[in-house]
């Protein structure tokens, strides 16, 4: 696999996008999800400049953790309240935080350890399924709790658009919209994954989680 290889044409993917909608490619992150990837291929995005990488399971990151000390861990899958205590101490970042009862375990767990944690919410806005996220009317209830917190850090909205929905993120493009204009300030979006990342460029996303364009096929 030539990881670099795959890194240049990815790039191309989003720049071609860009270019259609009038973005800025460097406005846009790459986030590399390495669900059941071994420590070498991560050494190799390091390598190419990566530091921040996500994972689904907070399992998978404990055994990667003592590895690869100097990577920023990102959980980007449904997170249970019964692991927050070893997902804050692990975790940069959480991107799936999706619930009230979370965000209190979270903010519990990170005062005891004196750790600040940037989490992100996870919104379900067709509802799917609860492991997809909050519903959209509990987005500002948990933004508000996160906000009075003292380690907490809101950093922005997931979002996974149903499968083949095109429309679907134009909608999540709308959500952000409704809640920067209640706070007031910008609100980083992250959607896209590899095979539907130019749909989420074009709607406005700042991050794209990606795994098999980068890394290829579990």
């Amino acid at each position: 696999m030539n990881i670099k290889q795959n890194l240049e044409h990815l790039h191309k993917r989003i720049s071609q996008s860009c270019e259609l909608s009038g973005r800025d490619p460097g406005s846009i992150e790459i986030l590399p999800v390495t669900k059941s990837k071994n420590v070498d291929l991560i050494k190799q995005l390091q390598a190419l400049g990566f530091k921040k990488f996500g994972e689904n399971y907070i399992q998978e990151i404990e055994k990667k953790f003592p590895l690869l000390p100097s990577v920023d861990w990102i959980a980007i899958g449904h997170l249970q309240t019964n692991k927050s205590a070893l997902a804050t101490r692990l975790c940069h970042t959480i991107l799936s935080l999706d619930s009230m009862r979370l965000a209190k375990s979270l903010d519990k767990e990170s005062q005891r350890i004196k750790k600040d944690l940037t989490v992100w919410i996870q919104v379900d806005l067709w509802e799917q399924s609860p492991m997809k996220g909050c519903l959209r009317d509990e987005v500002e209830s948990i933004m508000d709790f996160v906000r009075e917190t003292p380690n907490l850090c809101f950093g922005g909205l997931m979002i996974l658009p149903p499968i083949g929905d095109s429309k679907a993120f134009s909608d999540s493009h709308n959500f952000r919209l409704e809640i920067e204009q209640k706070m007031q300030k910008k609100v980083l979006l992250s959607m896209g994954m590899s095979e539907d990342l130019e749909l989420a460029v074009m709607s406005g996303t700042d991050q794209l989680r990606v795994g098999s364009a980068l890394l290829g096929a579990r």
